[in-house]
């Protein structure tokens, strides 16, 4: 049966507090929000609060026609996501959990409503909820372990990437897969056949990593450069956006990874991580 949706993506919605500024944040909004209105239909998975902030998030999400039908009430407060620093680094922020991460591996899991998508992007999701959604049969998964992985490398689960067809680093997070797997070799992280590995890397462009009968392959996408970097926050989830916008519309990898790495440099011309009505036009006619 064909799925009625396009993209599921399940990971954390945030207070994102850049310099003072306080604004709405986390991974799955970033990436759901600007993919929607890049033509796809998508729905989140998360948590929010009670509190009156939470309250007007989902009404946004709502509005932006986000499916917010697998988002739960069950915080008092939402996480927040303390910009520290304009360099693009895990440690450029700081995040307070207020429970968000415990609370979502605890997360139900509903089946048929997750089958209604052609793909379910996992987003720094927490590590007991990421390895019960790959056991749910039939689900099509991408896989991106996320900036947790500072803190706590159990965020790459190799069961949950044998499970996905597209697995999505920065390069501090895949150099510290690598080293959690004791190997210099993208080919571990691949592992089979018919999986993809991209990894992006800022100025040096993004990396696809796929094996063919074993033997491992690269194909190099140049990065599109800002002559402007405002702010980093949301680049990389801009690039996700960008990357399912034209994947899931038959665009094939490597011009699915341009449409990302275009994404992302407008992204950091501008403030925050929701892209600007003009933006997503220019995205638009590059898919």
């Amino acid at each position: 049966m064909k799925a009625e949706k396009d993209l599921l993506v399940v990971g954390n919605l945030a207070k994102d507090v850049v310099f003072g500024d306080v604004q709405m944040g986390g991974c799955a909004a970033s990436i759901a929000v600007n993919s929607n209105k890049l033509g796809l239909q998508t729905g989140i998975m998360s948590v929010l609060g009670t509190d009156n902030f939470s309250l007007q998030y989902r009404q946004f999400l709502s509005q932006s026609g986000i499916d917010v039908s697998l988002v739960s009430d069950c915080l008092e407060t939402l996480p927040v996501c303390e910009v520290t620093s304009t360099d693009n680094l895990i440690s450029s922020s700081t995040w307070y959990d207020n429970g968000c991460h415990p609370a979502m591996d605890l997360m139900p899991i509903n089946r048929e409503k997750m089958r209604e998508y052609s793909l379910v992007h996992l987003v720094s999701c927490p590590p007991k909820l990421a390895r019960r959604i790959s056991e749910v049969p039939s689900l099509r998964l991408s896989y991106e372990p996320g900036p947790m992985l500072t803190i706590d490398t159990s965020y790459f689960d190799p069961i949950v990437r044998d499970k996905s067809g597209l697995v999505f680093f920065n390069q501090e997070e895949f150099d510290i897969v690598l080293k959690s797997l004791n190997t210099n070799n993208p080919a571990d992280v691949v592992k089979d056949d018919g999986r993809v590995v991209v990894v992006t890397r800022g100025k040096q462009g993004s990396d696809i990593y796929y094996t063919e009968k074993g033997i491992l392959k690269t194909d190099h996408v140049d990065a599109f450069l800002s002559d402007e970097v405002i702010d980093h926050t949301g680049a990389g989830d801009c690039y996700k956006s960008g990357f399912f916008a034209a994947y899931l519309k038959g665009k094939g990898l490597v011009d699915a990874c341009k449409v990302g790495a275009m994404a992302g440099k407008l992204c950091v011309s501008q403030k925050g991580g929701f892209l600007s009505d003009e933006s997503l036009l220019q995205i638009k006619n590059e898919i």
